[in-house]
């Protein structure tokens, strides 16, 4: 690692990254920079042929030439291969960046994969079947491991990145298609990641079309309507009861129902009846 100062023309954008240029905040970052000066370098890595490639700080070095500078402060990264490279970038975005829940769980994914890449997903499925006598599971070790190396590297939770993974893993390409979009929140993808593929393709297009949907209040709308247990267990008990002794809980609930507490009357009286029930052999009537 070592700190240069390069002139801006040197220095390009690798053309595939997982974070777009926000103008948005290429522009705050002008401003910022205009006032404050940089606050922190960007980093960099050799170009094959000649120049540099921006590991992390793109938007910086977007703003930078915003403001029309010659030069800029970089850290350098000597032995720094493609997998370190992007490593880095995603590191830098999930401490730095605002990312929306779908471009997190997408970084999160992109760098279990690289981690994996690096630390032996092979060897963790050889390692299965000897560790699976002694009771061991390689696999999850190095899942477990990949989730303590990226919270140490980005000052995430062990929680956040576990439920980032999960979503990835539940949403695969479904991600890139929501993000931006109003299903690009935490709850509304765990909400498309209960629903099967061919149930929220419609909602996802709807969605990049710009339509304001919710696969939460799809599901629900989807879902057949569930009596309140109590009730239903009440109404169980009922059919059991004589007709005197229903009308003298149908007499209850009369007494109970004021507007204001009307629910929690009946449940209280419910609740009574189901008492009143258990305490008594079940009793059947012809109708």
């Amino acid at each position: 690692m070592e700190r240069l100062v390069l002139t801006l023309v040197g220095i390009d954008t690798p053309s595939e990254r997982l974070r777009a240029l926000q103008p948005g905040g290429v522009d705050a970052l002008a401003e910022s920079m205009k006032r404050n000066g940089l606050l922190h370098p960007i980093t960099v890595r050799k170009r094959p042929g000649r120049g540099y490639y921006v590991i992390a700080g793109a938007h910086r070095l977007a703003a930078a030439r915003k403001l029309k500078w010659k030069t800029i402060e970089c850290i350098y990264l000597k032995d720094c291969n493609d997998d370190t490279a992007k490593l880095a970038e995603i590191d830098e975005n999930l401490m730095r960046a605002e990312l929306s829940p779908a471009e997190r769980a997408m970084h999160v994914d992109r760098r279990k994969a690289i981690y994996e890449a690096i630390h032996g997903k092979a060897k963790a499925n050889g390692a299965n079947a000897a560790n699976k006598a002694m009771g061991n599971n390689a696999t999850a070790n190095l899942a477990d491991a990949f989730t303590k190396d990226t919270a140490d590297k980005t000052g995430q939770s062990d929680r956040s990145i576990r439920r980032d993974a999960a979503r990835a893993k539940q949403l695969g390409d479904d991600l890139k298609r929501v993000t931006g979009t109003s299903l690009d929140k935490g709850v509304e993808l765990d909400a498309l990641a209960k629903m099967k593929p061919q149930e929220r393709a419609p909602i996802i297009e709807r969605a990049e079309a710009g339509e304001q949907v919710s696969a939460v209040v799809e599901k629900i709308m989807r879902e057949p309507p569930k009596i309140d247990m109590i009730v239903e267990q009440a109404l169980r008990l009922a059919a059991q009861m004589t007709v005197a002794e229903r009308e003298l809980i149908i007499g209850k609930l009369r007494a109970d129902a004021k507007p204001s507490s009307r629910r929690c009357a009946s449940r209280r009286s419910c609740r009574s009846l189901m008492r009143t029930s258990s305490s008594r052999p079940a009793t059947f009537t012809s109708s």
